[in-house]
């Protein structure tokens, strides 16, 4: 039964008919509540439930990654950053014998309409300080110099990821030093640009490493 604290010109928490209210980022928002579901337990429901579930997990995982490349998208478009991730990447997921799989070179955490950063080359020193270098590309297609570029990096083994210090695209370059523990893990890189309004671009993959590799196999 829905609830209103302040009256009947707030907004209602909770179901009235065929309709449920509740309020997301601040705003008073109603959806549909399905009155019946037929067989909601098929073998098919129930894999893409699974399938769902563990993709929520990993956009919990690479959630400051999210905040910085889908929100301004996913406020336009009236959905949570993790549903977006998900709706964008779905076909980058399957479920396999011993878990999530993941395509993570076609993987998207950023999206949006500046201009995207091309040709990156990543390495890792011994020290685990990884260096995306990229293209000064932006002029045709009307980007800025002054664009602030974001590099990431996603560690599967330890279900999480570090974000560097953003630079801008005249640099040419990014730093980011790695987590001690990750050392021999499998890293991936995902790089991408950011407008003064706070717009992104889509991302790039930027490779994948491991502590000891020379260069990025991207």
């Amino acid at each position: 039964m829905a609830k209103q604290q302040h009256g009947i010109n707030d907004g209602c928490l909770g179901s009235v008919g065929t309709v449920v209210g509740y309020k997301w980022r601040g705003k008073w928002c109603l959806r549909a509540r399905p009155v019946h579901v037929a067989n909601p337990r098929t073998s098919r429901q129930v894999a893409a439930r699974s399938l769902f579930a563990e993709c929520v997990r990993l956009s919990g995982c690479m959630k400051q990654a999210l905040r910085w490349g889908l929100r301004e998208r996913s406020l336009r478009e009236g959905m949570t950053e993790c549903n977006l991730f998900y709706r964008i990447n779905r076909d980058c997921f399957a479920q396999g014998d011993s878990g999530l799989e993941v395509r993570w070179a076609a993987l998207c955490v950023a999206d949006g309409p500046v201009a995207p950063v091309a040709s990156v080359e990543t390495t890792v020193d011994a020290g685990g300080v990884a260096t995306a270098r990229f293209a000064d590309d932006v002029h045709h297609l009307g980007g800025s110099a002054d664009d602030e570029v974001r590099l990431y990096a996603y560690c599967p083994a330890m279900r999480a990821g570090v974000m560097a210090a953003p630079t801008v695209r005249a640099v040419r370059a990014v730093q980011l030093a790695l987590p001690v523990l990750w050392a021999g893990c499998e890293v991936h890189f995902y790089l991408w640009a950011a407008d003064y309004r706070g717009r992104a671009s889509s991302s790039c993959f930027a490779g994948t490493v491991a502590f000891r590799d020379a260069t990025a196999a991207g």
